[in-house]
């Protein structure tokens, strides 16, 4: 693990950020886990990726997946192939009854409908946690095969081992995956949950249990699309993202949680919405990051297309992502290690 002397469990903490939360780091057979819950930032993994490739020299878990990954979403850890399931997605307003934790489900469109997960750079057995609705079967790279059901209206978890690759079977019509949670016994990962076009109150459409929450740190990055209503009810986005810290924290009293605002938008309510999400971060002792001031710190908006990290719109570009989540870590590093 890189710069971590002596294999010393080391405590944290951001001069750059409100409250006082103090974020823990693994020293050997100890754990770490992250999530970035957000908007299409966090849709492909490029952020947690800088963030994780800067603090460890290997990840030893691919950790939480979506059931299947819409278009424009990314996870370079999993790949997928779907064969006659349909992808819901909270995000699109569909007649899906319930979503599980982030929001995609997969529902197969018929029995005998199959997904087919791979993770190349892991070649050992996992904890496979799979949250669904239904009846399925799965068969692993050990051609071991289980029957696991769940008939209830929620979202169930079920646990086994398993190696990759895996084949799942819905043996029923209807059946639905809501998402993976994958692991070693010692897990060290960082996962992204995100969605195209999400605000800050798209969560409330998901079934969220305590399981789904069990992280170190829950990074939470809304607000872009907030920005893009000029009527936005400022009251309400600063009272969505303060329900979703609730819900986390009474999930897992442990958990760290670092809000970012996101990066610069051309919009009116930008500055409203970064505003919030900074003064919310203080009144609720969150860790608060400011992409916009990382890049105006390290150029500009201009300077950043110019580099090829940002797109001209909204977006920045993968190395850009990248080069946000390396600074997230790097902060966090540099205000310890000296």
């Amino acid at each position: 693990m890189k710069t971590l002397q002596n294999s010393i469990f080391f405590a944290l903490i951001l001069m750059l950020f409100y409250g006082c939360n103090i974020l823990p780091y693994p020293k050997q057979n100890q754990t770490f886990s992250a999530i970035f819950l957000g908007d299409s930032h966090i849709a492909t993994d490029d952020m947690a990726s800088g963030f994780k490739n800067e603090l460890f020299d290997k990840i030893n878990s691919p950790g939480f997946a979506t059931a299947l990954l819409p278009k424009y979403h990314l996870n370079s850890e999993i790949s997928y192939q779907n064969n006659g399931f349909e992808i819901l997605n909270s995000q699109n307003n569909n007649n899906a009854k319930k979503y599980g934790f982030c929001g995609v489900n997969a529902l197969a469109k018929d029995s005998g409908a199959s997904i087919e997960l791979d993770a190349k750079n892991f070649n050992t057995l996992f904890n496979f946690q799979i949250s669904f609705i239904g009846d399925i079967s799965i068969i692993d790279d050990t051609k071991k095969s289980y029957k696991i059901s769940n008939n209830t209206q929620n979202f169930k978890s079920e646990s086994l081992k398993l190696k990759f690759p895996i084949k799942i079977i819905a043996n029923k019509k209807n059946t639905t995956i809501s998402n993976y949670k994958i692991t070693t016994n010692t897990p060290i990962y960082v996962s992204s949950c995100g969605i195209n076009g999400a605000s800050s109150g798209l969560y409330k459409k998901w079934q969220i249990n305590k399981n789904d929450l069990n992280y170190d740190l829950v990074v939470i990055a809304y607000g872009t699309n907030d920005a893009f209503n000029d009527n936005l009810d400022e009251a309400k986005f600063y009272q969505n993202l303060k329900e979703l810290i609730t819900i986390i924290k009474s999930a897992n009293k442990n958990a760290k949680i670092l809000l970012l605002s996101p990066p610069p938008t051309p919009k009116p309510k930008f500055t409203n919405v970064k505003n919030m999400i900074k003064k919310l971060a203080k009144d609720e002792k969150t860790l608060f990051y400011d992409i916009e001031d990382f890049i105006n710190k390290t150029g500009s908006k201009t300077k950043w297309i110019e580099q090829g990290l940002s797109q001209k719109d909204i977006h920045l570009t993968r190395q850009g992502y990248k080069k946000v989540g390396e600074n997230i870590a790097k902060t966090l590093k540099n205000k310890i290690l000296k």
